[in-house]
Order: C-alpha cells, then sequence, then structure tokens
C-alpha cells in the first residue's frame, strides 16, 4: 500500500500490526515517532519562509508556533540581514532609545531585538519548521521517506506492547531510514562553483544557503 497521507499512515499501522484496535492509539504512535523525527532531523525539506513585524513601540516580534531554529532573519525593503546573538550579549548591547533593530536573540515563543522600534518594520524569517503531519495531512518528509513515519509509530507500538524484539527491530529501522534522510539531504546541499568574469579569480557561493 502507498503511504501518501496521515490517513494512509494510520491505515497502514493497523496493517501491520494486524490490531482492530490500532485506531485509537495509532495517532499516539505517529506522534511519538515524529516527535524523535523534529528533535533530530534539520532538512532542508523542512525549512520555510514567514513574514514578522516588529511593530512601532516593540522590541519583539512573536514567533512562529512551529519554529524549531532560525536559519536568517532580514528586513523585506532591503533584504538586510539582522545579526544574532546570544541572550547575555543582547541584553548587555540594550538600547534604551527605539530605532532599526540591528540585533536579535531568540526567547520562548519569541524574537527579541536591541531596541524598540521606531516604526513598524516588516521582516522575513527563514526557519526550521516542525513535522505536523496530523495538521498537515502530508508532507516533504513523507514523500520521501514514507517508512520512516511507519517505523516510528510502530517503534512506539512495540514499547507500548513491551516486545523488545519488535522494539530492537524498528528502532533499528527508524534509524536507518532517518540516516538516509540525512544522507539526502547533504546530496541536496551539494555547492555550486560560480566563476567571476576575471581571469585567474574564482569564487565560491553556496546556492542553497545563500552565504
Amino acid at each position: 500500500m502507498t503511504i501518501a497521507s496521515y490517513a494512509d499512515l494510520l491505515t497502514t499501522i493497523a496493517d501491520w500490526t494486524k490490531r482492530a484496535d490500532m485506531t485509537a492509539r495509532a495517532p499516539l504512535f505517529v506522534a511519538m515517532g515524529e516527535s524523535a523525527m523534529n528533535a533530530r532531523l534539520r532538512l532542508m525539506m523542512m525549512e520555510a519562509t514567514e513574514g514578522l513585524t516588529i511593530a512601532s513601540g516593540i522590541d519583539y516580534a512573536t514567533l512562529p508556533s512551529r519554529f524549531i531554529m532560525p536559519l536568517t532573519l532580514a528586513y523585506d525593503a532591503s533584504n538586510e540581514r539582522l545579526i544574532q546573538v546570544d541572550r547575555e550579549s543582547l541584553d548587555g548591547e540594550y538600547i534604551a532609545t527605539a530605532g532599526r533593530p540591528l540585533y536579535y536573540a531568540y526567547a520562548s515563543g519569541q524574537v527579541d531585538f536591541d531596541r524598540a522600534a521606531d516604526a513598524d518594520y516588516a521582516l522575513t524569517l527563514r526557519y526550521v519548521k516542525r513535522l505536523d503531519l496530523a495538521a498537515d495531512s502530508t508532507n516533504a518528509v513523507l514523500n520521501a521517506a514514507p517508512f520512516s513515519y511507519l517505523y516510528g509509530a510502530l517503534q512506539a507500538y512495540a514499547r507500548w506492547i513491551e516486545d523488545g524484539n519488535q522494539l530492537a527491530q524498528y528502532a533499528a529501522l527508524f534509524q536507518q531510514e532517518l540516516r538516509q534522510l540525512e544522507d539526502l539531504d547533504r546530496h541536496s546541499r551539494g555547492s555550486a562553483l560560480l566563476r567571476t568574469d576575471l581571469p585567474m579569480l574564482q569564487s565560491s557561493f553556496d546556492i542553497h544557503a545563500g552565504d
């Protein structure tokens, strides 16, 4: 059976476990496997962009609910990137006068800036987005490696029924799937060499990261 959606996955879990009572429990097993994936994976296919606004007079902006980690934060108007620093550095550099923020640090559920904004500023956040198959029905990870979801859920199932042999089997298969996803991601991020018009000079530019 093709596993192309959340509904397909739940049906496949019931088929593999050969248990009619999996209808109620399978969503929990999927969530447990997906939690392990979110804790480990930082794949390009998990990256997303979202607009943020620093409101005038405010020194923070609310992060997306499924934010895992930042990649870049830039002003929309100029594409100028703000500079990420650690919390201690941001606190030490905080400016009481409102202005155009330059530095930022992440806190729980929000991003804090080095000063309050003197106007409304539109930003673009590029970040790693938490997987949530139950909410999305399908996603790029399921499409690329459907058995990663299946084995992650079956690992949780084996733990629930306290079957050590199945747990070891599905845990190994799950880890293999995650490694294959990471290998695929590394190949997808391969950098391309861009040459300048000047003879004997060349520069390397990562076309995926933009750095």
